[in-house]
């Protein structure tokens, strides 16, 4: 039964990021830029440097907002007895699939632009997502066997 919760749970987490990722993507480049400068401004005052740090910053909030999403869908796939490389690489491949689709729905916002380069970065970003869980799980692992 907790099993189950934990599955919807995970479930509806997983939905409200893919809606997240979505409403983000959907934003016009004015806007999506906007944000992003006023991160970058907030950190760097010398305007030399505020176009590299909006870049960096973009590319940082893919990778962040990525590698949530793997958490999460390996996180949902760990609550099944499956292999354990199958819970790896269905959870990665979903995401990357998903990172795909996000910048194909790019190409029909005004002012964005779908970038290989994107998915790529989405990809790494749910790779360290993922392996940050299985870091998390070998620790506990380690720890339970030191507490016996």
């Amino acid at each position: 039964m907790k099993k189950n919760i934990l599955r919807i749970v995970l479930i509806i987490l997983i939905l409200f990021w893919m809606y997240i990722v979505f409403s983000f993507s959907n934003s016009n480049g004015q806007e999506s830029s906007g944000i992003s400068m006023k991160i970058a401004r907030f950190f760097v005052k010398n305007e030399i440097y505020i176009e590299f740090t909006e870049q960096f910053i973009r590319k940082l909030a893919h990778l962040s907002e990525f590698a949530v999403g793997g958490v999460l869908v390996y996180s949902l796939l760990l609550t099944f007895k499956l292999n354990p490389k199958i819970q790896f690489y269905s959870s990665w491949i979903f995401v990357i699939i998903y990172a795909i689709s996000d910048e194909i729905h790019q190409l029909f916002v005004p002012g964005r632009a779908g970038r290989i380069i994107d998915v790529y970065i989405d990809s790494l970003g749910a790779l360290i997502g993922i392996c940050g869980i299985l870091l998390i799980i070998k620790i506990r692992i380690n720890q339970v066997k030191n507490e016996t």
